[in-house]
């Protein structure tokens, strides 16, 4: 559970490493001022790295294009609509996988050899072809209830599971380097840097309101209103007057960073959520174009934060 001093202790954090950035001329003072718009997620959205495999890349191709149409098909079922389905350009994943698949072998030999056992050396199979693309897709949440949507949103979570979008169920299908592999992702789900990160093929669920231009403004407005009484906090410690401004600057999280900062205290929530961000560059060919939308790991509200930075140059007061 997220807690107040949790929450505010990171902002202190966030704000100081702002506050060392913005390095401001003799003569000035810097304030910085926060403002979170809280808002009802609007879509449920779902991230996934759509997996397949063949004996080469022709009919690992062909069998990712079946995937890419049965999992279209599922989200459709769900609600998604058509133009809101986004897949990446394929990519050959294979050479990661040799790489566990490796990495599994000299454990497995390392712990023979401690038990006192002769490793047994297996015969060389030819190694199947594993081609992947990302997958991003978003559903329009209906339900404006708390209670419907908590409802409605674990229906679609245990349906978006069962549909299997990423195809891990093929590739479980037995040969001994798909043994392997399962093993050896067993024994990194061990290591807590990689518990809280997706999987190849595991989908990653998300919730996201769209911020509109007018309401950004008004964040943006207020929390300005909020630097320049912090600066002028300052300018009256210091025996002095606020002046023109000087320098203002929109330090507000991108979506790599996240509405959520448990993703800064806990770091592989963090590269779990900046994982998502990759996906999304990738669908939507290179670009960020979610810069203005508060995103959450849950259905209830999510928060949009404008943080700004204001420099102002300094003045003696007037005298009395």
């Amino acid at each position: 559970m997220r807690t107040l001093p949790t929450y505010l202790s990171l902002t202190v954090v966030l704000l100081a490493g702002l506050a060392s950035r913005a390095e401001a001329p003799p003569g000035t003072v810097t304030g910085i001022g926060t403002y979170e718009l809280k808002k009802q997620p609007e879509f449920l959205r779902v991230h996934v790295e759509v997996l397949a495999k063949g004996k080469d890349i022709k009919e690992s191709l062909a069998k990712l294009r079946e995937r890419r149409l049965a999992a279209r098909k599922s989200l459709e079922s769900m609600g998604a609509a058509a133009n809101a389905i986004e897949f990446g350009d394929p990519s050959v994943t294979t050479e990661k996988f040799d790489r566990q698949q490796s990495m599994h072998r000299m454990m497995m030999a390392q712990m023979a050899m401690a038990q006192g056992k002769k490793a047994t050396k297996k015969p060389k199979e030819a190694q199947p072809v594993i081609v992947s693309c990302s997958l991003k897709a978003e559903i329009r949440l209906t339900a404006t209830d708390p209670e419907e949507r908590v409802i409605l949103t674990h229906a679609l979570e245990k349906r978006i599971k069962a549909a299997d979008l990423g195809g891990l169920k093929d590739m479980k299908q037995a040969s001994p380097q798909d043994e392997e592999l399962a093993q050896e992702q067993a024994g990194e789900e061990m290591d807590p840097d990689q518990a809280q990160q997706p999987k190849p093929g595991e989908p990653a669920i998300l919730y996201v309101s769209r911020i509109a231009v007018k309401d950004r403004e008004l964040a943006l407005a207020e929390a300005f209103k909020k630097a320049k009484r912090h600066a002028g906090h300052l300018a009256n410690a210091a025996g002095a007057a606020l002046g023109p401004i000087h320098h203002i600057e929109d330090s507000s999280p991108s979506n790599a960073q996240m509405e959520d900062y448990s993703g800064m205290e806990n770091p592989q929530m963090y590269r779990y959520m900046a994982r998502t961000q990759d996906w999304t560059r990738e669908v939507n060919g290179g670009e960020d174009r979610e810069s203005t939308e508060a995103i959450g790991l849950e259905p209830g509200k999510v928060v949009f934060r404008a943080i700004l930075s204001a420099s102002f140059e300094l003045k003696n007061p007037a005298a009395k």
